[in-house]
């Protein structure tokens, strides 16, 4: 049997039962892959994420949320390509506040021009290092009539919900930063939402909206939109700035963190980032029959020689069971493809301290005559770290094994594919 894709090979486990019927093999992979750990509190909820090893690559979900337990927790991220990881602790039922818009700190952009935003008008607005709320930048209209002829700055952009984040009749909020500087006789400043459908037709629209002009520092806009309706697929914001035909008409405001995020969004208490430890490891893994018991068997050694009893670590639930390598461990059984592997059943093994401090293991032979074994093995309940090549005998001792300490291991029969 040829390994399935890069970075996993498939072999076979035997298993039993705890009503100990006799088992068949099941397919088990090895894979290489990250394993990431933290700690958890009751009461909170924690999200794994990753990104690419690249600079400002975004974070992505892995998997879902997981409830604090108040126990560590360990995610197993499977290839081999350099990612980095990070935990978000949150409370639970948190929605995060993301918005529709893009670059609306303004931040991305070639000299006056923004990033995905579009300006027009007699005296457009221009994006700006001189005064930002947050960030870098911001964008800045000034408006100054000339004569008695009036002025105006348009800033819009056009929003395609290409990931369906726009639901029929949902809650959205619009808000964002403003910080007026001036407003001469018959200024406005507004605001102004489309809702769109596929072809970029208005469905609905809220009309010109004013928003305060008052001189003051930095000011928190927000408006509740009405809801989209059915068949939107896109939206248009715009903000106006306009003087009437006066003479010395003129304005000039400068906006920042411009932002169009679902009602049931959670703003407040947002999560934060928790350390996590990450290793780069290999793994064994296999699907699980629920109520059966599978390797590794754990054994706890007695100070004087005696039997040992072999205690399965994995009971099964119907999901996916597994049990970490090492690197070193991982290349010797890929070594043996296309080989079969099959993990021995506590049925068929047994084991017993000797007084040179061994650990002695016996096991009923394959019915393969062409079967070789492998002891995997390791010390408490972690990673299996070494392997003892038996050849073709059905028996094996973990060398240097102490009193009080507990060992994991595990049998493997190595036998032809079947064709």
């Amino acid at each position: 049997m040829k390994p399935y894709r890069s970075g996993i090979a498939f072999t076979a486990l035997a298993a039993c039962a705890i009503s100990e019927n006799s088992a068949g093999s099941v397919p088990v992979a090895i894979e290489s892959g990250t394993q990431i750990h933290w700690s958890t509190s009751r009461g909170f909820e924690y999200q794994l994420q990753a990104s690419p090893s690249t600079k400002d690559s975004a974070w992505q979900d892995l998997g879902a949320r997981v409830a604090g337990t108040g126990n560590p927790h360990s995610v197993f991220h499977d290839g081999e390509r350099k990612m980095r990881f990070r935990v978000l602790r949150m409370q639970p039922g948190f929605l995060p506040v993301t918005s529709l818009l893009t670059n609306g700190s303004f931040e991305k952009g070639q000299h006056t021009l923004a990033d995905r935003w579009q300006t027009k008008g007699s005296q457009p607005p221009d994006r700006i290092r001189d005064d930002a709320r947050n960030g870098s930048f911001s964008m800045h209209c000034k408006l100054s009539n000339q004569g008695s002829a009036p002025q105006e700055g348009l800033l819009s952009q056009v929003i395609r919900d290409q990931d369906g984040k726009i639901a029929p009749d949902s809650s959205w909020v619009l808000s964002f930063w403003a910080r007026t500087v001036s407003a001469g006789p018959s200024y406005i400043q507004q605001h102004h939402l489309a809702w769109l459908d596929e072809s970029g037709e208005v469905l609905t629209s809220h009309p010109f909206t004013a928003f305060p002009s008052a001189i003051r520092g930095w000011r928190k806009i927000s408006v509740t939109t009405m809801p989209p309706p059915q068949g939107t697929a896109g939206a248009l914001l715009s903000f106006r700035f306009v003087t009437g035909a006066v003479e010395n008409g003129h304005g000039e405001v400068y906006l920042d963190d411009v932002v169009l995020t679902p009602g049931n969004a959670s703003a407040a208490q947002p999560p934060v980032s928790v350390a996590s430890e990450t290793t780069f490891t290999s793994r064994l893994s296999w699907p699980t029959k629920p109520d059966w018991v599978y390797p590794p068997f754990k054994t706890k050694i007695a100070g004087t020689r005696s039997r040992s009893s072999l205690v399965p670590t994995i009971r099964g639930d119907g999901t996916t069971a597994s049990v970490l390598l090492t690197a070193e461990v991982s290349a010797t059984l890929r070594a043996a493809l296309p080989a079969t592997l099959s993990l021995l059943p506590a049925g068929e093994l047994s084991a017993e301290q000797s007084s040179k401090g061994q650990l002695s293991l016996r096991w009923k032979e394959h019915a393969n005559p062409r079967a070789t074994y492998r002891i995997l093995h390791g010390a408490g309940r972690g990673i299996l770290s070494g392997v003892i090549d038996t050849g073709s005998n059905a028996s094996g001792s973990i060398a240097n094994v102490k009193a009080g300490e507990i060992y994991s291991f595990a049998v493997l029969a190595i036998h032809p594919a079947l064709p």
